[in-house]
Formats: C-alpha cells, structure tokens, sequence
C-alpha cells in the first residue's frame, strides 16, 4: 500500500489508488505529499509504537530494512482501524506506563517526545488529521481518568483550576 501511495503521489496514474474499507483516510494519504506520508508512517509506525522506550539520539540514524518494514506494518495496522486505533494504543501505553492514576506533569512528561515530533513536524494543515486524532484521543483518556481536561495546546480557552 505504502508503495502505491507513493507511486500514485508521483505518477499520479489513478489504477494506482488502493482498494480499502476506510475510504476518507486514503482520501487523506493520497492528497499528502511524499514527505507528508513519510512522516505519517514515521509518527504512527515508530514514535507511537515505541513512546516510553526512547533514549538519547533514539529515531535519528536510518532504521535498517527490517525495522523499517515492521515501522511500515505497525503504521497501516493502525491506519485500518483509524482514528479509534491511535486512541486504543496510546491509553493502553499511558495506563501501563503511568498506571490508572497520572498526574498532569507525569501525563506531560511520557507524552514529551510525541508533542514535539507534532510540533516540529506534522504541525501543517496537510497533517491536521492526525494531529486533531491525535488531540481528541488525549483529552478522552484525560476525561477517562476523571481529572479535568489537561490543557491541549490546540485548545485557546483560559482555563482556571483553583
């Protein structure tokens, strides 16, 4: 799929488009340019997948093929059941890292290096759809532990806790 998306992206030969059930996200795959869809795959296949296992330099040298090949397969098992997928995956990372109970620093804290890949990287209207997925996935599993809402930064309403 991935190959065909980026042949399409080039050729723009239309036999090229992928035959899948959720219409809307190929639609969106397809209008991202080559380096949109890249970093896609490199959000949703490795700096999810992987969130709490980094270390100093993790993710900055060239994955080698089988890495890359198994950050590709995690990525579009994520995209088939998008956007309930990314939701799913990170409340279950953030309760078996952070327990049931987090506090907003420890929530902040783990979530640290996803919030600065969104910031640095897929923060474009091109990307806007993962990064709202992305948003309204963390303020459910925020309201899901019963605290009040922790402050997204796509959010512009002041907010006083007292």
């Amino acid at each position: 799929m991935l190959a065909k998306l980026i042949a399409y992206r080039v050729t723009k030969d239309s036999n090229l488009i992928p035959a899948q059930q959720n219409n809307r996200l190929i639609e969106h795959l397809l209008r991202l340019s080559i380096d949109g869809l890249c970093k896609t795959i490199w959000f949703l296949g490795h700096c999810i997948p992987e969130l709490g296992q980094y270390s100093t330099g993790h993710g900055k040298k060239r994955p080698e093929d089988v890495v890359f090949e198994g950050m590709v397969r995690s990525a579009f098992d994520m995209l088939k059941t998008w956007p309930d997928s990314m939701g799913l995956i990170l409340e279950r990372m953030i309760n078996k890292e952070l327990c049931p109970q987090f506090s907003s620093v420890a929530f902040h804290y783990f979530l640290r290096p996803l919030d600065h890949y969104m910031k640095s990287s897929l923060d474009s209207q091109e990307l806007g759809f993962i990064g709202h997925v992305y948003e309204q996935s963390l303020q459910q599993i925020w309201l899901k532990s019963g605290r009040r809402n922790s402050g997204s930064r796509y959010e512009k309403q002041l907010r006083l806790e007292f």
